[in-house]
């Protein structure tokens, strides 16, 4: 990290910002991959946007990276992060390179053999990039107009997914899901809006019991709903026609860190040959690998699974004593291989699990994979 870099950050008081902003993810006053992804994106724009003229590119892709490391450092299960300061990183890049060329473009004379031009595009791609030059105003402006192009893209990713309900939900299916999932949730509303009558079969989600709150939601828009146990989802997916789940993340090689029981789920949709479809935003691909799944995994309160009483209350103080002697594990995801999903249903279309490494190259630079 270069000196300047730092100095641009303590001079507009970001550093401040990015603090107060760790403080809010470690207390949880910041909920959910949505607002997470989205509140982390206008950071990065505020601090482009407070750049000084004096300032390189390269200074700017360190600041990105050392607040993407204070960030990931902070709550490395939200995979969120990450992703979203990749895409950043992403659009500076790629406008840089716009950038140079079209002022090599407007400097020097064209030739107007479309084949000459594209061999000297391609050439120009592969060349080695040095962003050692200024940050222009000019410039700055279009990556800060490609940040704000990112936000819409999440703000507006309910609404893409859920146009594509009525050619992925079929009139008399039964749909089983796992929980409370946005995404789900407003997929199947728009599906039942455009007039598809279906069923719709939801696994409670212990111990967050969230699938009691999706049945609720459903019910009262008038989608015929039931509401099973975990451990029903084997015996009930023979009636079941299609799986649709949210997701916490989608890992490079296009598994899911999803919530937990989703993995029982998918394999009982395995089984059964019942096609299993994710909901998700673009937002939530990341370039990592489930190498070590204990490190993108989260422990929830075991107060979730017991009541947890001080010894010797209640009749018998037996409460107290479970506390003191049994050890509970209460992981918030599962990890679900690319095998077991059948499709991804997201805001730019739909695609299988082996196109996930096309879409990565699409969206992050490999330069950036590491924070």
């Amino acid at each position: 990290m270069s000196a300047i870099a730092n100095s641009f950050l303590s001079t507009t008081n970001l550093n401040q910002i990015c603090d107060t902003f760790i403080l809010h993810l470690q207390r949880k006053k910041i909920k959910g991959t949505y607002n997470i992804g989205k509140r982390t994106a206008e950071l990065l724009r505020e601090i482009i946007a407070n750049s000084k003229k004096s300032e390189q590119v390269q200074d700017i892709i360190n600041a990105c990276k050392l607040i993407g490391k204070r960030l990931t450092l902070a709550q490395p299960t939200l995979l969120i992060i990450g992703n979203v300061i990749r895409r950043v990183l992403f659009i500076i890049r790629d406008e840089f390179i716009r950038f140079k060329k079209n002022k090599k473009t407007s400097n020097t004379t064209t030739t107007n053999n479309p084949i000459n031009n594209n061999l000297i595009n391609l050439l120009d791609i592969k060349t080695d990039i040095e962003y050692s030059e200024l940050l222009e105003s000019e410039f700055k402006a279009t990556i800060i107009e490609g940040i704000n192009e990112l936000i819409t893209e999440m703000e507006f990713l309910y609404k893409n997914i859920s146009d594509q309900a009525t050619e992925q939900v079929h009139s008399n299916e039964v749909i089983l899901t796992v929980g409370l999932s946005h995404t789900v949730e407003f997929f199947l509303l728009a599906a039942a809006n455009k007039g598809k009558e279906f069923d719709v079969i939801v696994t409670e989600n212990a111990p967050s019991y969230s699938g009691h709150q999706m049945v609720l939601k459903l019910s009262k828009a008038g989608i015929k709903t039931t509401l099973i146990s975990d451990a029903a989802a084997y015996g009930i997916m023979d009636r079941v026609n299609k799986v649709v789940v949210g997701t916490h993340a989608v890992m490079a090689n296009g598994g899911l860190i999803a919530p937990s029981g989703t993995h029982l789920v998918a394999l009982a949709a395995k089984e059964k040959h019942v096609p299993f479809v994710v909901c998700n935003g673009l937002y939530k691909l990341t370039p990592c690998y489930p190498l070590d799944q204990d490190t993108i995994n989260d422990r929830h309160s075991p107060s979730e699974m017991i009541k947890l009483l001080q010894a010797g209350s209640g009749t018998s103080g037996m409460e107290g004593s479970i506390q003191g002697s049994v050890h509970v594990y209460n992981p918030a995801f599962d990890y679900v291989p690319p095998e077991l999903v059948d499709l991804f249903i997201t805001n730019v279309g739909t695609h299988s699990p082996s196109y996930i490494y096309r879409l990565l190259a699409e969206y992050y630079d490999r330069r950036d994979y590491d924070l």
